[in-house]
Parts: structure tokens; C-alpha cells; sequence
């Protein structure tokens, strides 16, 4: 959905003092380096990701390297207009890399949410909860309209403000069909976070990644900020996840300690609308923030109230009228 000529910043020569890949990936490499800014005294850290992927036209075929630099820097063109804290900061590319152009953001000294959670199990993780709906919401609601398609807690990266920020749109996805955009279509991401629509093509070839397919990995997400597990955490390979899938089933809801201590029903009950089995059926994400807003609000509420009162809230009013009936009996 990506319009115009329009091509990201070059920022070629101002990307210094790069250190050697701090992390591989299966599409890129990711240095850490600094940015120098005009008009700024101290460089900027950020991350530097260096394509080394195979490029292929929809046929299958190796498309000319010039048409698929084209593409990349027409989708980085519009990411980079991009302004939400909840979202990564692209600064622009540059050249001297390898044979594409590098992508160059901003540096989230915490890595992403996964490692963040594991190296920190009591961190504030539903105010993660309500920082990554934020930015889908911002995405979701963008002209043009930006499809993330590759929502999980690895592609979630925590700022050095503690926040949290989406980051790595499968900038592969770009790369592997030439009628493919960053903004519109084409699969990315892996058959855990992935919704049926996109597991099971009966044309074949790659499907329109949509907002609908977002809210599915988005419930994905919320289960592994609440649980610390991925989707089908006991499921021991991808392919029989892909089954359980067709079959109509969804993740199972994690037994484990974290779980057991953070995943409310009201919060799994929100997780499940998110993955309705018909995209049809599922909500918006404004509906999605609206719930989550009321399952944390009745959260803090409880958490607020007299420990004395928190087993009356559970009474029915039944019961507490009989109580009232039979005082008021005792004491006529």
C-alpha cells in the first residue's frame, strides 16, 4: 500500500564505530553502531540490520537485485514516517553493508521482551500489555494502513526507558514476492503466532497478512508477556501445531507458576476472542484495548480494596441479603 517514489533516508557515511553482529537471525545480521545526527553533539545508538537473505521473484525466480533495492526503500520509505513510542524508530538505511541496503533503527539496550522477561520475571507486565495494544492500535489505524505480520515477543524490544516498542515488520516478507509490500501482504512469522487463514492457502503461494491475523498473534503475545511461554509451549514440533490448528483448536491455557498468578480468567477470556477461528468474528483492536482496559481496571480495584473485603466481593447478593435478614431477625 506503500504510493509514490518516495525512498527512505540515506544515512550512508554516518553510521560509525559499528561492532561486530551482537545477534543472526534467520534473514539478517544485527550490528550495534552509532548515528551521527546533524545538529546533535552525542552520536545516536542503533542497530543496523544487514540483509543476507536469497531474493526471489513470485514465480521462484532471482529477481534483479536493483528492483528488489527498489521495493525495500519504497516500504522503508513509509516506516519510517512512522511516529509512536510504541514503535521502533527506523532512521532511515545504508549502503556499504552487503548487496541491500542496511536498515538502520533505534537501539533497545534491553533486547527484546522474551530475554527482558526472562532476565527480569517481575516486571510490570501488564503495563507491557497495554504499551504493545497501544502500538498496534497507531498501526491499525495509520494511512496507509501498516499490517504488522509478525506480532510476538521477539519482535517486541524494550527501550532504555524501560518501554516497550514493535519493532522487525519481516522486512523478509518484502523480499520474498515481488507483488509484496511491508504495508499490505505476504506471510511472515511462524506457524505458532500464525492465524489459520494464513496456515492453510488452498490457491497456494503466500496470503494476505491482514488485521485480523494481528489480533490472532496479538493473543499470542499477551500469553507469552502474562505466562512467559510461546504459543503450544508443550507442543513439541511446528508441524503438529500446523494439525492442531486445522482441527480447530487454540493454544491451551499455561498451568505453570507465572500463569497460574497472572493469567486472569477475564484477561484469558480476551486472549480467547482473539482467536476466533473465523477472522470475521474477531474484534477490533479497539475493542481489544476496551477490554483490556476494563480487565486491568477490575484488577487494580481488587488489588485496592481491604483484604478483609476481597472474599465478600465474591459473594453473590443472594447470599448477602439472607446474612442482612438474619441480623435483622436477631436483633427485632
Amino acid at each position: 500500500m506503500s504510493t509514490g517514489h518516495q525512498i527512505a533516508s540515506d544515512l550512508t557515511g554516518a553510521v560509525r564505530n559499528t561492532v561486530p553482529p551482537v545477534a543472526y537471525g534467520g534473514s539478517a545480521d544485527i550490528y550495534h553502531a552509532d548515528l551521527i545526527v546533524e545538529n546533535q553533539t552525542a552520536p545516536v545508538k542503533v542497530a543496523v540490520k544487514v540483509l543476507r537473505i536469497g531474493v526471489l521473484n513470485a514465480n521462484g525466480e532471482k529477481e534483479p537485485l536493483w528492483k528488489t533495492r527498489r521495493r525495500l526503500l519504497r516500504e522503508l520509505s513509509v516506516l519510517e514516517k512512522l511516529d509512536h513510542p510504541g514503535v521502533t524508530k527506523l532512521w532511515g538505511y545504508s549502503d556499504g553493508f552487503g548487496p541491500l541496503p542496511a536498515i538502520v533503527t533505534l537501539w533497545c539496550p534491553h533486547g527484546d521482551a522474551r530475554s527482558y522477561l526472562r532476565d527480569n520475571p517481575d516486571a510490570d507486565r501488564t503495563k507491557m500489555l497495554v504499551e504493545v495494544t497501544a502500538a498496534v492500535e497507531y498501526l491499525h489505524t495509520s494511512q496507509p494502513l501498516i499490517v504488522h505480520g509478525d506480532i510476538k515477543a521477539a519482535n517486541v524490544f524494550i527501550k532504555e526507558n524501560g518501554e516497550c516498542c514493535l519493532g522487525d515488520f519481516g522486512i523478509s516478507r518484502c523480499l520474498q514476492e515481488e507483488h509484496t509490500g511491508l504495508t499490505s501482504t505476504g506471510v511472515s512469522g511462524t506457524s505458532r503466532w500464525m492465524a489459520p487463514e494464513l496456515l492453510f492457502n488452498e490457491r497456494g503461494g503466500l496470503r494476505t497478512v491482514t488485521k485480523a491475523s494481528d489480533i490472532w498473534a496479538l493473543g499470542c503475545l499477551y500469553l507469552e508477556i502474562m505466562t512467559g511461554e510461546i504459543p503450544w509451549e508443550r507442543v513439541p514440533n511446528n508441524a503438529k501445531v500446523i494439525i492442531l490448528v486445522h482441527k480447530g483448536e487454540t493454544p491451551p491455557r499455561p498451568k505453570g507458576e507465572i500463569a497460574a498468578r497472572l493469567l486472569y480468567d477475564d484477561l484469558w477470556r480476551v486472549i480467547k476472542s482473539c482467536w476466533r477461528y473465523d477472522h470475521r468474528r474477531r474484534p477490533e483492536i479497539s475493542t481489544v484495548q476496551e477490554d483490556l482496559r476494563h480487565v486491568l481496571e477490575k484488577r487494580r480495584m481488587y488489588a485496592s480494596s481491604p483484604p478483609d473485603w476481597r472474599p465478600l466481593r465474591l459473594v453473590p447478593c443472594t447470599c448477602l441479603i439472607v446474612v442482612a435478614l438474619l441480623l435483622y431477625g436477631l436483633f427485632l
